[in-house]
């Protein structure tokens, strides 16, 4: 009997020549209310050291009118954003960057 696949070839994971279409797509929801609020194929990325997941699309998701900044000491100092919310609950769900500093553009 063969290996299974996920210990045959390059992971797709951890590797960036692998293909995309290799992995399976992953649905991101309210942690609340469980509403669909987007999936990996709008990805773009991922930080470790700030906890967070970059996307270009969202459904289901409302964006408060009022600019905030972020506190001086925290990963995203200085930083203008707008929060977003689950339609469906009205929990915070992420930032939208307006604006950013530090070498945080990727947030936009």
């Amino acid at each position: 009997m063969p290996p299974p696949a996920s210990t045959t070839g390059p992971n797709p994971f951890l590797d960036p020549r692998a293909s995309r279409t290799t992995l399976p797509p992953i649905v991101l929801s309210c942690a609340h209310c469980s509403r669909i609020l987007s999936d990996s194929s709008h990805f773009v990325c991922a930080d470790r050291r700030s906890a967070t997941v970059t996307l270009a699309e969202v459904v289901s998701v409302g964006m408060d009118e009022g600019l905030q900044t972020a506190a001086e000491g925290q990963w995203d100092e200085f930083c203008n954003y707008k929060v977003l919310r689950c339609e469906g609950c009205g929990m915070e769900v992420g930032r939208r960057y307006m604006a950013v500093m530090g070498g945080l553009e990727r947030l936009q």
